[in-house]
This record gives C-alpha cells, structure tokens and sequence, in this order.
C-alpha cells in the first residue's frame, strides 16, 4: 500500500542469511490475467512503468545505490544527520589531497539537497561528502545536552564531548573553555543580548582556556583589545587568525575559480550572516565593484520567492555575476539566476602562537587521562 501510485521494488531480506522473505513490483497486474499475451521480447515489458517489468528481478540497480537507504537509516537511527540537513551537492566529490574526482551521475550535479532529497534522487556526491565530513565523528543534536552527551558516551564509547555555544550551557561542565572574539567588533556596546551583542558577561572571559581572536588583519592594532582580555584573564593562551579567501566555486557546476576571476567586474552579493560587511568587504578587496547587495538575517532560511527576487535584482542591476557566502549557499533552493552563481571558499589562517593552537587540537583529539570527567 505504501508503494500505491509510485514505479517501484521493495525486497525484505534476512539481513544474517540474505533469505528473501518477500518481494513485491509495482505497478503490478494479476498473474493470471492476459499473462499468455505477452513474451521477453513483447516492448510492453520493456517500457518503465510497465506492470509487466518486473522491477525486483529485471531492475538494474548498481550496489551503490541500493545501499545508501540503509546508510541513511543508520545515520539518522544514530543522530549522526537529520533530514532538514542541506548539503549542496555538485557535480563531484574531491578529497583535499586527492586530485582525483568523483563523479556523480548527474552531469550537473543535484545542487542543494537534504537526506531525503539525496535518496530520491540517488545522489552520490551526497553520500560521499557526508563520509569525509564526519569520519568517526558522531553528532548528537538535542535540546538536552547532558542527555545527549550521556547517549554519545554510553551508545558511541565518545570519550569527547564538543559543544557549540557551551559557554552557555552551565548544566555541563567543560574540561576545556574555548572563546571566539571578532577582531572587528569584539564586545559592542558591552552590554549582553539583546541590549548589546554579548551572549556572556566580559567577566566570563576568565572562564576561558583558549581565546581566538578572529578576523585579525593586524596584530599591532589589536593590542587595546589584548589588554582588555588579560583584564578577565591573565591566563588563557591567546591565538591571532584570520579568515583568508581561497577561491570562487560556481554553485551550479561546482567548477573552482581564482579570485582574479572577479577583479574589475561589476558583481552583485547577498547573504545571510551575522556580519555581511566583512564579506562585502573581502569581496570589495579583491577588486570587485559591488552594485547590488541584499543583506538578510543571520541563519536565515531562503524560500524561493526571496531567492528569484534577489536574481531578478542583481540581474536588472547590471551585475556580471551573484557572490554568496558558503553558509548561505548550502540553504538556497534548486533555482540559478541568468548569470553565473558563486560561493566565496574560506579558510583559517593561524597567526601567531602555531604550538598553542596545535596543543589546543592535540588536547581535544587526544585528552589525557586527568582531562577525562568520571560520570
């Protein structure tokens, strides 16, 4: 019944022996009904939506396809994804270190996709991405975080939590306290939200083992901003970053470019980041002319009615093509403007104190004993 209207094959097998226990093809017809009438050869077998193909045993099915609906119950059964998750998927798959390619078998790719979009359609670059993404890694999403971190530990043998935001979450109790400053706006008006920008008080800073101070362009000219930090903490290991711009991907064919493919050309952006002047103005350093720009709010979700608007838009304005963030670009609907689409590619840059921040990742990937909490 739950195959009523659909072109399709269920197989229940025994998953210890590969005993088929059942098999149904739909659309199907009573056996004994015209059955004399047909052969191998007949086309009416041939055609897709025949009830006379047999979907289960004529069905041309590579294994990679058949087994990603059990990948994908198992990672939602162990939270590792959730449905509502979009990935955009091009169309193909790179290791970092690898030049080789892994090609979909869409030519174009299936561009933004979620768990079940990527089934329905079979998308590999999907899969593929979701298995380097998170090797090993397990993620737990649940407003209750000591339940989930109970339930990553005794069902996974995790024996490290990360949280986002943990800061504020006093219910667990961290081993080791990150904090992210923004070199560009590190602390407003000083005051906590919603008068002021601050998710904790300044004095919360002394909770800290690790401070990043983000976007840094000049460490000389953060020096006012390193003393207000050793105000609340004379501890903590501070690290400079900065956020550097690798390359332009085109979101419809997944092809890189440099970024001296936008210099001297009149572009359009939009976004929906907390700070969208520090895109706008990376874009603007690599010598684009921005006539057109739509702002929206931080973690926004696009529909698509917003979405042809801001094509529309950027179109009528004159731009040669439209930049958005690779935040933004994984939450866009499957539609492409009349010019070229591309997300900016960032990456982090580590200023200074390079041991620090390498004894900041050996400590989380490898916790000494005394750093492990007893439950």
């Amino acid at each position: 019944s739950k195959l009523k209207g659909y072109s399709g094959s269920t197989i229940a097998m025994d998953p210890k022996t590969g005993e088929i226990l059942g098999m149904v093809s739909v659309p199907a017809i009573n056996p004994n009904n015209r059955l004399w009438n047909y052969n191998s050869d007949n086309d009416e077998i041939k055609k897709l939506k025949s009830p006379m193909f047999n979907r289960s045993i004529n069905g041309l099915y590579s294994p990679g396809s058949t087994i990603k609906p059990l990948v994908a119950l198992n990672a939602v059964k162990n939270k590792v994804v959730d449905l509502d998750s979009d990935f955009y998927a091009g169309p193909f798959f790179q290791l970092p270190s690898s030049s080789r390619r892994y090609r979909d078998w869409k030519p174009e790719g299936h561009g933004v996709v979620n768990l079940q979009k990527a089934i329905i359609q079979s998308c590999d670059v999907y899969f593929y991405m979701l298995a380097n993404n998170l090797p090993g890694v397990v993620v737990v999403c649940d407003k209750n975080r000591v339940k989930a971190g109970y339930f990553a530990i005794k069902d996974f043998g995790c024996d490290t939590l990360v949280l986002d935001d943990g800061f504020q979450y006093l219910k667990l109790k961290g081993s080791l306290n990150i904090c992210l400053v923004d070199s560009t706006n590190p602390f407003g008006n000083e005051h906590l939200l919603p008068r002021g920008i601050l998710r904790e008080p300044l004095h919360r800073l002394s909770k800290a083992d690790y401070i990043l101070i983000t976007k840094t362009k000049n460490i000389q000219q953060c020096e006012e901003l390193h003393q207000t930090i050793r105000n609340h903490n004379s501890l903590a290991k501070i690290i400079y970053c900065k956020h550097t711009p690798k390359f332009l991907v085109n979101i419809k064919s997944g092809e890189e470019m440099s970024l001296d493919f936008i210099k001297n050309k009149k572009v359009a952006v939009f976004s929906g980041i907390a700070y969208p002047e520090s895109f706008e103005g990376t874009i603007k350093e690599q010598g684009a002319d921005i006539i057109y720009r739509k702002r929206f709010l931080d973690h926004h979700r696009f529909s698509k009615s917003e979405i042809k608007t801001v094509f529309m838009e950027a179109f009528a304005s004159g731009a040669e093509m439209i930049l958005t963030t690779e935040k933004d670009a994984v939450r866009l609907p499957k539609i492409f403007p009349k010019i070229p689409l591309y997300y900016l590619r960032l990456e982090i840059d580590i200023l200074s104190n390079e041991d620090d921040f390498h004894s900041l990742a050996q400590r989380i990937c490898l916790p000494q004993q005394e750093e492990l909490l007893k439950y």
